[in-house]
């Protein structure tokens, strides 16, 4: 399993980070005075529920988006009735909107590939491609030197798996997108049809020919419905059961953590387990 979303965001990131020292800094005035509100009980009637500050955490990079948003949301006037060293002057939070604008389309794509109990691996080369079309548009507004290397880094980490065959296969098996996804250019249609025509035209020609679910549509259910009509690709839609990141997984060890505490340690192998099953299928 791969951890794109990783590779998305968190690298990413800190690659422009790395090439933004002003950013960094105001980055780290920001976790400072979010720190400093949190802690003040002034400072937590002044802002109420309505501007309520978000920190950020360490496991997740998009939390510290979560972070800069909470913050923009507070008002000058409210920010006035504070008594705080780290009070954002207006370039500084005129910055932290525009990384929040360019780290957005990053957020999009990795709450769309680690995504639970629904099909992911088909959307991984439609993500990088609507990625890398994103930072185009941003570039064209800010003209940002963040965008720049936002651009380089995702072409330098993330083009592998845009050539991927199983990722390339996936969507074009994912009956929402089928070709869709491809270029015009290049002979990438001719190339993917060939690629499936080497088990049966017939079938490849059929299923291409017919139309595309809705994009809420149920990718599985329909190869589940549509194996009469098609024995042979139907084998092939076991790529759109490959999950594009290890973040399901990753979640059942925080239940499992949850549910096996130390005041739980004698908790047999199959109490444990079909705990796990009541509280991951709770239908």
């Amino acid at each position: 399993m791969l951890k794109i979303y990783q590779v998305m965001a968190w690298h990413l990131m800190k690659d422009g980070m790395e090439q933004g020292g002003q950013i960094k800094q105001i980055l780290g005035k920001v976790s400072k005075l979010v720190s400093l509100c949190r802690k003040s009980t002034v400072s937590a009637e002044v802002l109420s529920n309505e501007f309520k500050l978000q920190m950020a955490t360490c496991t997740r990079w998009n939390s510290q988006l979560t972070t800069m948003r909470s913050v923009l949301r507070v008002s000058p006037e409210v920010w006035n009735k504070l008594d705080t060293p780290y009070k954002l002057k207006q370039y500084e939070l005129t910055t932290i909107k525009e990384l929040c604008d360019i780290l957005q389309p990053f957020e999009y794509v990795t709450n769309q590939i680690q995504g639970q109990n629904m099909v992911t691996s088909s959307l991984v080369v439609n993500c990088v491609r609507g990625l890398r079309a994103a930072l185009v548009s941003l570039h064209e507004v800010y003209k940002s030197k963040l965008v720049s290397v936002h651009q380089s880094s995702t072409e330098t980490r993330l083009n592998k798996f845009e050539s991927m065959e199983a990722f390339q296969l996936a969507a074009t098996l994912d009956p929402r997108y089928k070709l869709d996804w491809c270029h015009d250019y290049d002979n990438e249609v001719q190339d993917i049809r060939d690629l499936l025509t080497t088990n049966s035209i017939t079938e490849v020609s059929l299923y291409l020919n017919q139309p595309c679910l809705q994009e809420d549509g149920d990718a599985l259910g329909y190869w589940m419905a549509k194996q009469p009509e098609f024995p042979v690709i139907t084998r092939l839609a076991a790529h759109l059961a490959i999950p594009a990141t290890s973040a399901p997984v990753e979640r059942l060890f925080s239940i499992a953590g949850k549910l096996f505490r130390p005041e739980r340690c004698n908790l047999r192998d199959k109490r444990f387990e079909q705990l796990m099953m009541i509280r991951c299928n709770p239908q």
